[in-house]
């Protein structure tokens, strides 16, 4: 007679105790819901900040170790390297580099409280926290009222805050840091070894394939044009959705975020005078494609 382990089997009893107590009571659950997106919306505001500044703040003390240079120094501690991590210094205005303390850490409502403003210095703070925020409060109702407690709805959930980091930082920094596109990639193939997205065949080969094609793509137009129109961070990030999305759906995605990417350059000509030579990040567009594909798919039953 076979056995079920013990640790499984409590596994298994916990997650049916907390079905039946969602089921059985349904504000808890949104309650819930309302409270991981606030605390993921906190991070995520943390991680698109501090993520490009540390890399920047690396590469510069790599080249200064190799240039052995001084005047790349920082001002604020000169002759010696700045820890900056995403844990450390604690939460503090950009301006003052005063610590925001306990309100200040509460998720949109420490920002109505001090009315947008750092309480020591009055300087205003980004909306980029409330803003980011409110989206993860929105994406997080949104994979549960569509998916529920289930592996689909975390891996969407997941996959979502990715997309939105990177999307924000790329918008911001022109940076899409391999530090989330490698995991994003790696999470995507491990998702769908389990055919939770995408067969496994379609996810391998549409990952290997992306990549391939568009770096090539990458390095045609680099020698062509003598220089960079597709970033290697959008290669790999193809490659990643391709991971997640399999190779089937690549077509479409491209179709959606190449024509989105046209019209906002249109309209940015129109109602800003940006010239349509200027450059511009096209990681939102793919990222925002790729979420709305996915959205699109599931939601109309078909397998993806």
């Amino acid at each position: 007679m076979n056995s079920i382990n013990p640790f499984v089997q409590q596994s298994v009893d916990w997650l049916e105790w907390l079905h039946w107590l969602l089921q059985s009571n349904p504000a808890l659950g949104w309650v819930l819901v309302l409270a991981i997106g606030l605390i993921s919306g906190s991070f995520i505001g943390c991680l698109v900040y501090r993520l490009p500044r540390i890399l920047l703040e690396e590469w510069k003390w790599q080249a200064e170790a190799l240039l052995k240079d001084d005047t790349l120094e920082t001002e604020q501690t000169p002759g010696r390297r700045r820890e900056l991590t995403l844990w450390r210094p604690p939460s503090h205005c950009p301006a003052c580099a005063h610590p925001v303390g306990i309100v200040g850490l509460i998720p949109l409502l420490g920002y109505a409280l001090c009315h947008g403003r750092c309480r020591h210095c009055k300087e205003r703070i980004s909306l980029r926290y409330p803003v980011l925020e409110l989206t993860c409060v929105a994406l997080a109702a949104w994979c549960y009222a569509w998916f529920g407690l289930s592996w689909l709805g975390l891996v969407v959930w997941l996959f979502s805050l990715a997309a939105l980091a990177l999307a924000w930082m790329d918008a911001e920094s022109t940076l899409l840091p391999d530090q989330l596109l490698v995991p994003l990639l790696w999470l995507g193939l491990v998702v769908n070894y389990f055919a939770l997205l995408a067969p496994f065949a379609s996810s391998f080969w549409g990952c290997m394939g992306a990549y391939l094609f568009f770096a090539l793509v990458a390095w045609l137009a680099r020698l062509l044009l003598e220089r960079e129109a597709l970033g290697w961070g959008d290669v790999k990030l193809f490659a990643a959705l391709a991971a997640w999305l399999g190779w089937e759906v690549l077509p479409m995605l491209l179709l959606i975020a190449t024509l989105s990417a046209i019209l906002y350059m249109l309209l940015r000509q129109r109602l800003a005078g940006i010239s349509l030579r200027n450059p511009m990040p096209f990681g939102p567009f793919l990222l925002g494609a790729g979420w709305l594909v996915m959205q699109a798919l599931l939601l109309s039953g078909f397998p993806l």
